[in-house]
Order: C-alpha cells, then structure tokens, then sequence
C-alpha cells in the first residue's frame, strides 16, 4: 500500500508558527489524542495494492471528524480544508499540499 507522504512542516508552515487566533480546541485536541490506535484500527481497512498513491487514512478519518463536527457537505469540507489554517493543521495537511477529494472518502467510508 502505497501512501502519499502528508503533513511535512514546510517553510511557510513554519513561518506561521503557533497562532493564537487559530481554533484552539483542535491544537488542544490533536495534542492531547493519541492518534496511532486510531491510525491501526484505520490500517486494516485501508489497504490497497493497486492505484495511486492515497492520502494516509489518519488525514482522512480527522477530515471525515471535521466535517462531522462542523456539519459541512463533502464540497463544504473541501472548501474549509483549502481555506482553514486550523483545518488543515488538524487533518495534517501542509500549507503547501493539495487537499484530498474527499467524495472519494464517502466512498471509502461506506465500504
């Protein structure tokens, strides 16, 4: 299984460094949980020979909490994930990478 390589802090990134202003219940959050049981359980499912490389599932379980949390559509979360610093922090996205599409999550989401 072949995973894209995600979340690498790049200059611009760590330019903008700790911002007060930025939601601080999901720095709290992501800080305080654990995510690697998370990131195992996700693993099992999550595995695929063939294909592209995809997003490591870890980003995309935190996008599907998001978008949850938030009550946004798929195009919605998108949008945020594009547009939200926090966001994008939280799913661990760099300020420099493309977000995922995430109508393909839904899909992995309902098998």
């Amino acid at each position: 299984m072949v995973h894209k390589a995600s979340g690498q802090l790049r200059f611009a990134d760590a330019w903008l460094g700790d911002n007060p202003k930025l939601n601080q219940r999901l720095e709290k959050l992501n800080r305080l949980l654990d995510w690697t049981p998370f990131e195992k359980l996700l693993a099992v499912i999550y595995a695929s020979a063939e294909g592209p490389p995809s997003h490591p599932v870890l980003l995309l379980f935190k996008a599907l909490l998001l978008q949850t949390w938030y009550t946004l559509s798929d195009y919605a979360l998108e949008e945020a994930l594009d547009d939200r610093l926090s966001f994008r922090r939280f799913a661990g996205l760099s300020s420099s990478e493309k977000s995922p599409d995430l109508r393909m999550v839904k899909v992995w989401a309902r098998l």
